[in-house]
């Protein structure tokens, strides 16, 4: 690895120890607060990159950053890859709004249920609202007269 190759690598390297180690980092409430840390290994300040970049290789491109596999573990070997945006929407612990729903143990959040149910977002976040059971969260069509079981 060059200096020049390594550039994009270290520089999520020395973000990753920065959002978790300085509470002065714009990340810090999301990370080093909640108690994420980064393995004693990669902290290491003469040979902690070095077993970093081993680790996770170079950054496949411009449009990938560092991810965590689990998002409520640290960073650790085993638990960090390279992911784009995209991939790092469908990766994050849930919000409020966001919910991750697990139907017949697959867990993905609404929006993702919505893709492969054809169910829109809001019609399973409302059914979700409503108590509606996994069983007929998912149902495609009106759930209205059906009866009272779709919530036990």
């Amino acid at each position: 690895m060059t200096k020049k190759h390594g550039k994009a690598e270290r520089a999520a390297w020395n973000n990753m120890i920065r959002r978790c180690y300085n509470p002065k980092a714009s990340s810090w409430q999301y990370y080093g607060e909640i108690g994420i840390q980064v393995c004693e290994k990669w902290r290491d300040r003469e040979t902690g990159f070095q077993a970093f970049y081993s680790h996770v290789g170079p950054r496949p491109s411009p449009l990938h950053s560092l991810d965590r596999i689990n998002t409520y573990g640290h960073y650790e070997e085993g638990n960090v890859k390279w992911s784009t945006k995209a991939e790092q929407v469908h990766n994050r612990r849930p919000f409020k709004d966001r919910l991750n729903i697990t139907i017949h143990g697959v867990t993905r959040t609404a929006s993702e249920w919505s893709k492969v149910s054809g169910v829109s977002r809001n019609l399973i976040k409302a059914r979700l609202r409503r108590g509606i059971n996994q069983t007929w969260l998912l149902h495609p069509g009106s759930l209205h007269g059906i009866g009272p079981h779709l919530t036990h």
